[in-house]
C-alpha cells in the first residue's frame, strides 16, 4: 500500500467524524499568545491574511527531502514546518541527519520511482564501464539498498557525480515469479516492470534523498518546548537517531499522530476557559499583488533550482568543511536575492515565495548542523572526518532562536 490510498484513508475517516479542511493557506506564522494558538497565513487565491485560533496546534508538516535536487518526497515538502516551529519558539534538533535512498530511477522522462531494496539485488548493477558497482566497492551486504544504504548512496554519488560515469540496473533478466516474491517489489511490477521499461532494458539508476531525521524535540505524548505546540511525524526530530530504519517512518506517524492528537484534545479541554481571541479573521494586503511580487515569482524557480543543486552538491550525501562552507555562501547569496527581488516584506504573499523562505532558512540549519558535527553518523557522511567520534560527538545538536532572532546552536551529551 502507497501513501496515496494511505491518505485518502485518513481523509474519508475525517470527514465521517466531521473534521473541517482548509485548504490554499500559505502558512508564515505559528505562535503562542496567551494559550491561544495563532496560525496566521495568504490565501492563495485572494491574497488576503488570515489568522485561525486555536487552543492547541499540532504541526505535521512532513520532513525536507524536497529542497533536494535528487529526492523521492511530494513536491511541496521542503521543510516549511521546522522553519515555523523555529520561529515560533521551539527547540529543534539533529538537522544534520538526511537519509538518501541509493536505488531511485533516473532514466531521462521518467519518475524518480525509488526501487525496492529486494529488487535491486535481482538485477545487476554497473556503471557504463561495465564495472559491477557491489564488487567495486566491497558492498557484501544484502538487502543492499537496506542494509548498506549509505555506502551504497555514497558509491553512486561518486560514481555519477564525481566520476561523470552513469550507472544502470538491469532487471529484464528477473522473472515475474520473483519480482512478486516481495510484497513491496511486487506492487511496482505494474510501474517500474512495466510502465518505464524495467523488464525489457537497463534503467539509469541514481541516489535520492529520502527522509529527515531532525526536527522539532518532542517529547512522549508530542508536545514541542512551546506549550500549546505539538508536533507528529517527520517533522518532528530524534525518534530515529542518527539514521532511520526501513520501515520505522510509518510506524512513527501513526503512533506519535495518535500520541500528539490525544495530548492536543487534552491540553484544548484543559484550556477552555480562555476566550479564542482570534477566530477567524481575514485583512486585506497587498502582499500578493503588485509588480514587486510579481518579479519575485518569475524569479523562485530559478533560486529553488539553485538551492537544490548547491544542497545536492555539498549538503547531501558526502560532505566536507569546504563544500559546507561554499554552500551556505550560496545559500545566503539566494535568501539577498530573494528579498532584494520581493521588495522585502511587501511581497511576501505569493506561496512559493513564503515556501522558498522557508526552505532557505532550513537548508542553512541542515548546512549549519552538518558543518558542526565534525565526525561521520549514521546518515551525516563527512570524508574529511570519517571517523565516528563518541568522545564529543555522542548527542544531539540542538537549536533555537534566541530573543533577539539569532540561532542559538547547543549540544546535549546522551
Amino acid at each position: 500500500i502507497w501513501g496515496e490510498k494511505i491518505i485518502r484513508c485518513l481523509i474519508d475517516r475525517n470527514l465521517a467524524l466531521g473534521s473541517e479542511f482548509q485548504s490554499g493557506l500559505a502558512v508564515d506564522d505559528i505562535r503562542v499568545v496567551e494559550s491561544v494558538g495563532l496560525v496566521t497565513g495568504y490565501a492563495t487565491g485572494s491574497g488576503r491574511r488570515q489568522s485561525i485560533g486555536a487552543r492547541a496546534v499540532v504541526l505535521a508538516t512532513g520532513g525536507a527531502g524536497g529542497l533536494y535536487a535528487r529526492h523521492d518526497n511530494p513536491r511541496g515538502i521542503v521543510g516549511e514546518g521546522y522553519a515555523l516551529a523555529l520561529r515560533a519558539g521551539a527547540l529543534l534538533q539533529d538537522m544534520e541527519f538526511v537519509q538518501f535512498y541509493p536505488l531511485g530511477l533516473a532514466q531521462p522522462g521518467l519518475p524518480r520511482y525509488m526501487v525496492p531494496p529486494r529488487l535491486g539485488d535481482y538485477g545487476r548493477l554497473y556503471n557504463d564501464a561495465g564495472e559491477d558497482i557491489y564488487e567495486k566497492y566491497g558492498i557484501a551486504e544484502r538487502p543492499a539498498a537496506e542494509k548498506a544504504r549509505d555506502r551504497l548512496s555514497q558509491a553512486l554519488f561518486k560514481e555519477i557525480y564525481r566520476e561523470a560515469r552513469v550507472v544502470w540496473l538491469d532487471l529484464s533478466g528477473v522473472s515475474e515469479a520473483r519480482w512478486m516474491s516481495d510484497p513491496l517489489s511486487a506492487s511496482t511490477l505494474g510501474t517500474i516492470g512495466k510502465r518505464c521499461g524495467a523488464c525489457r532494458r537497463p534503467l539509469r539508476v541514481a541516489p535520492m534523498a529520502h527522509h529527515t531525521m531532525g526536527g522539532v524535540v518532542i517529547d512522549g505524548r508530542g508536545a514541542t518546548s512551546v506549550p500549546g505546540l505539538f508536533a507528529a511525524g517527520e517533522v518532528a526530530g530524534g525518534l530515529h537517531g542518527a539514521n532511520r530504519m526501513g520501515g520505522n517512518a510509518l510506524t512513527e506517524t501513526l503512533v506519535f499522530g495518535k500520541r500528539a492528537g490525544e495530548a492536543a484534545a487534552e491540553w484544548a479541554d484543559a484550556h477552555a476557559k480562555i476566550a479564542i481571541k482570534e477566530a477567524v479573521k481575514f485583512s486585506q494586503t497587498t502582499a500578493a499583488q503588485g509588480p514587486a511580487a510579481a518579479g519575485a515569482a518569475s524569479n523562485v524557480s530559478a533560486l529553488w533550482l539553485r538551492l537544490g543543486n548547491i544542497l545536492w552538491e555539498d549538503g547531501g550525501i558526502i560532505r566536507n568543511r569546504a563544500g559546507l562552507e561554499r554552500a551556505l555562501r550560496a545559500a545566503a547569496a539566494i535568501e539577498a536575492e530573494l528579498q532584494a527581488s520581493a521588495d522585502g516584506a511587501a511581497a511576501s504573499g505569493p506561496a512559493r515565495v513564503l515556501s522558498l523562505k522557508a526552505g532557505i532558512e532550513v537548508a542553512q540549519l541542515i548546512l549549519q548542523a552538518a558543518l558542526r558535527r565534525t565526525e561521520s553518523r549514521g546518515a551525516h557522511f563527512r570524508e574529511d572526518y570519517p571517523a565516528t567520534d563518541d568522545s564529543r560527538w555522542l548527542g544531539h545538536h540542538r537549536v533555537q532562536l534566541s530573543k533577539d532572532g539569532n540561532r542559538d546552536w547547543s549540544f546535549k551529551k546522551l
